[in-house]
Order: structure tokens, then C-alpha cells, then sequence
């Protein structure tokens, strides 16, 4: 780990963030996860009380909290790591 430089360092430190924030939030992260992946099979969850009202189409949703959080913790890992391969390469 010697030929690790400052990119690389600032790397992992990203993703050290984007960990940390994946943790802090991971209840939310369950709760998306699990969404998604009733989405993906295709087994739609009608645990939500608005999907039977007519109008619910017309109002706009409410954002998830943790939302952001969950979004930019994905994407410090991603860069991070990104940095990280960019730093060992060259």
C-alpha cells in the first residue's frame, strides 16, 4: 500500500463517508432496498394507504426521508472507489 497518493487517500476517504452515512441511515436503506426489490420482481407492496384514493395521482408524493442522504451515500462510494482504481493506475 505503498503506492497509495493523496487521490487515492481522498478516495477512500469518500467512501469511508459514504459508509458511514449508509450506516447512519439503514433503516431507511432497508426500507428502500426492500421496495426495490419488490419492484423488481414485480410484486407490488399495497401497504401504501394513498394508492387507493382517486385523487393521489393529482397531489404531488411526499419525498422518503433520508432521500438525499441515501442518494449521496451512493455516490461517495461510487467516486470514492472511482479515485481510489484512478489512483493505483496511474
Amino acid at each position: 500500500m505503498t503506492r497509495i497518493g493523496v487521490l487515492g487517500a481522498f478516495g477512500e476517504t469518500l467512501a469511508l463517508l459514504g459508509i458511514g452515512l449508509l450506516w447512519t441511515y439503514r433503516a431507511q436503506a432497508v426500507v428502500w432496498l426492500r421496495e426495490l426489490l419488490e419492484i423488481w420482481r414485480g410484486e407490488v407492496s399495497g401497504r401504501d394507504p394513498h394508492l387507493s384514493d382517486p385523487v393521489y395521482r393529482r397531489v404531488k408524493p411526499r419525498r422518503p426521508h433520508g432521500a438525499i442522504a441515501l442518494i449521496s451515500a451512493a455516490a461517495l462510494l461510487f467516486i470514492g472507489q472511482i479515485l481510489f482504481l484512478i489512483d493505483l493506475t496511474f
